[in-house]
């Protein structure tokens, strides 16, 4: 975040946070549900106790009630920081402040990990030249995850330490088959001369590979 803007932004997020309503996912009402395993809020919870004893903030949330973990924002994170140096897979926003592009797009890729990432402008073209930049699989503009997810043929993955491949698109495809080469050789093969080079006799192959084909077409 912007220094100038960083604390006007942090309060208006935090207010925002504590109005998410927790609670059963399928009704109507909730706003988001628990995470999808124990062991993952216990990590999380884990995460945040080392961030904030390191010297971390705590802006809104930090609660746990078994899977249920409330949104939370913290603030003034930095490395060495289970916050910044692990994946905090659930609902835990750090804010980060920047001086400009340059090290905003700096701080954004010094993880290991690489899934996804959003990029928030008025400037579509801007947000365009940014997203380029983020060592991340995939790349939102104005939005977080859904664009790419629902995007069944674009392909989705992460980067670095983030994802298994790819999924949707031809790529996703791909990954569901085997590559299989069968050569044939056409032309007839030619026995290394004597004191011949690799490098001489692989052009000489090819040189009748190539004879070999031109014969074939015109054929």
């Amino acid at each position: 975040m912007v220094k100038d803007i960083h604390d006007d932004f942090m309060h208006r997020f935090a207010e925002s946070i504590k109005k998410i309503k927790q609670g059963n996912p399928l009704e109507a009402s909730t706003n988001m549900g628990p995470v999808a395993r124990i062991d993952l809020a216990e990590t999380l919870e884990r995460q945040l106790k080392q961030s904030l004893k390191a010297g971390a903030s705590l802006q809104a949330g930090g609660e746990r009630d078994g899977g249920n973990f409330q949104p939370t924002l913290i603030d003034q994170v930095a490395p060495g920081m289970a916050a910044f140096d692990e994946e905090t897979f659930g609902p835990i926003v750090a804010l980060y402040r920047f001086t400009n592009e340059d090290d905003a797009i700096a701080r954004a890729n010094d993880t290991r990990y690489g899934l996804n990432g959003s990029v928030w402008s008025r400037s579509i073209p801007h947000a365009l030249r940014v997203a380029e930049r983020l060592r991340v699989g995939t790349v939102n503009v104005n939005e977080s995850y859904a664009a790419t997810w629902t995007s069944t043929s674009s392909p989705i993955g992460g980067m670095k330490e983030s994802g298994f491949g790819r999924r949707h698109g031809a790529e996703g495809i791909m990954k569901y088959t085997e590559t299989q080469t069968i050569a044939l050789q056409r032309g007839v093969p030619l026995a290394p001369l004597p004191l011949m080079t690799e490098r001489t006799y692989g052009r000489v192959e090819m040189e009748q590979i190539l004879v070999a084909a031109e014969r074939n077409f015109r054929n």
